[in-house]
């Protein structure tokens, strides 16, 4: 059933969370809207509104019936394969024929594991490969390059650490000692990359900027009189075994290990059968205190000052220019973190005709500062924003729209998920499957990667199995990905209407969050001020006043 209803011209209304650091005129603001027509498509088991003439054009073009009754493999779910076990040209071509012909799926994003067998990358590896491309190619199936072994992304099934550790991710350190003056304060420096050095009066916080007095190792300085705290700040390699996702050239090498590697022998399968890269976890886990060696001198050419006598607002506080001090340091690292991998990878995409997508960790979490610096940031150069729905039906609700929401700001007309991983296999049935799908499809969701199909279903390392192997769910399995694909058919080709918008108050979080913030307890991605309450104003309208709304960033 399709209507058209006219929807008249009104105010846009911004929900403002209150934040201490952030003082806006008034809460309401109000901007005229066009009048707009939306289309909405109702069902008997789910009803969204849908905003854009491009709806109705799509409805009424020739064909489009026909393509609703059996829609195209793009609209159609592809799962995450993961190879844990030994693979053969046999059982590769039988599986993927099972998973088109028996559970309806368009396609399977490949996902190599520990237990992948030939060797990750070898060249057997890329023979058997070769063989799921070319049974994907005879079946008119997609292939999703998912760009790593495991997760995160970044390590290049260890190549990385092997060839070019100083490329690695980094993180900052702070050593402190507390001297009283006048005196002579005399240290060797610190492991790492030396980033500058800091002295501030337990008195009165007056900070100096120690860093010239560090030569050959060392640094020596003169102390003042009254009680100091001398801070060494250095950034430390072989932080994780991952790339220094904020480094571009590093992220380079990363590609030639990886995305190139797949291009020198398949490309002639690029842009038809592989027509998506996905990355995994880019990000970070807050204890990391991620910080890339480059941070200063890029700082300084975009701003024009030096950032390192604000460091120590990192961990502590520093009287009245704490807060700015934090949001300056925070959101120039959130500029790094998205100039880097996300940008790379997606500028290497567009010029080999894929398409990119992938998620941070804590991807909806209420913050992203230690997780992934800062969500709409992060999914800038991204071609199909994902989240990342895992654990089990309703985890991180509360913050879906700020995915999605990114995508409406960069006009992106594909917002992903991977979802259902790490659902309590017990638990989980044919219900579940539709529950999760409409909990995302109403919130702006048009494009699902279920989590997912196993190579081997007798070791599912992380549940559940969402294959024909499932006998649970093998009934369910040709209409829920006929009720999928015909819903991401909706979906797709429109554009957002919404009369409601909800400022993300990223610089209240940003002034928030320091490297000392776990003594309270919590865990990461969920150290926020006690006044941003954003994500309880996005569960009140979703779920209470049951009313769509946008996410805007400042």
């Amino acid at each position: 059933m399709f209507i058209t209803p006219q929807i008249q011209s009104q105010p846009l209304r911004v929900f403002v969370p209150s934040c201490e650091n952030i003082k806006p005129n008034g809460t309401n603001i109000t901007m005229p809207l066009k009048p707009l027509s939306v289309i909405a498509f109702i069902s008997l088991v789910f009803s969204v509104l849908f905003g854009g003439s491009a709806m109705a054009q799509k409805a009424q073009s020739p064909g489009w019936l026909s393509q609703f009754k059996s829609p195209p493999n793009e609209y159609r779910p592809i799962p995450f394969w993961h190879i844990n076990g030994a693979l053969t040209t046999d059982e590769i071509i039988r599986q993927m024929r099972d998973s088109r012909n028996k559970s309806g799926f368009g396609g399977v994003a490949v996902l190599p594991v520990s237990e992948t067998l030939p060797t990750y990358m070898s060249d057997e590896y890329f023979a058997r490969y070769a063989d799921i491309l070319a049974e994907a190619k005879k079946l008119g199936m997609e292939v999703i390059l998912y760009d790593d072994i495991g997760f995160p992304s970044g390590s290049a099934g260890g190549e990385m650490a092997k060839q070019y550790p100083d490329d690695l991710l980094k993180r900052l350190d702070r050593t402190v000692e507390t001297i009283t003056g006048p005196a002579k304060y005399s240290a060797a420096l610190p492991e790492g990359d030396f980033m500058g050095a800091v002295a501030m009066n337990a008195a009165t916080l007056k900070r100096v900027n120690i860093s010239s007095f560090a030569a050959n190792g060392k640094i020596l300085w003169q102390v003042p009189e009254g009680t100091w705290k001398v801070m060494l700040f250095t950034c430390v390699h072989k932080a994780g075994e991952v790339v220094d996702y904020m480094d571009p050239q590093a992220v380079d090498k990363f590609i030639g290990l990886t995305y190139a590697k797949y291009y020198d022998r398949f490309k002639e399968y690029f842009g038809t059968t592989i027509r998506t890269s996905f990355y995994d976890d880019i990000g970070f886990y807050a204890r990391q205190r991620p910080w890339t060696n480059a941070f200063n001198t890029k700082f300084m050419t975009k701003y024009g000052y030096d950032p390192v006598p604000f460091y120590p607002a990192l961990w502590e506080d520093i009287g009245p220019d704490t807060e700015a001090a934090r949001v300056a340091l925070f959101d120039f690292r959130a500029e790094l973190l998205s100039e880097g991998y996300p940008r790379r990878t997606a500028d290497w995409a567009r010029t080999h005709d894929i398409r990119t997508t992938g998620h941070p960790p804590g991807n909806y979490d209420p913050c992203p500062v230690d997780m992934h610096c800062d969500t709409f940031k992060f999914y800038r150069h991204s071609d199909m924003p994902l989240m990342d729905y895992i654990f089990y039906h309703g985890h991180g609700r509360s913050g879906f729209k700020i995915i999605t929401s990114a995508a409406d700001v960069y006009d992106r007309p594909i917002a992903s998920a991977e979802i259902y991983g790490a659902f309590p296999e017990d638990s989980f049935d044919g219900d579940m499957l539709y529950r999760g799908a409409m909990e995302l499809f109403s919130r702006g969701v048009n494009y699902l990667i279920p989590h997912g199909m196993w190579y081997d279903p007798v070791n599912v390392r992380i549940p559940p199995l969402i294959s024909h192997f499932s006998s649970k769910l093998l009934p369910e399995l040709p209409a829920y990905s006929e009720y999928v694909s015909r819903c991401c058919l909706l979906l797709q080709g429109g554009r957002r209407v919404a009369d409601i918008a909800e400022l993300t108050p990223i610089a209240s979080l940003e002034g928030y969050y320091n490297f000392n913030v776990y003594a309270g307890g919590r865990d990461f991605g969920q150290n926020v001020p006690p006044e941003s309450d954003y994500q309880a104003i996005s569960d009140i309208l979703t779920n209470s006043v049951r009313r769509d709304f946008t996410f805007i960033h400042p």
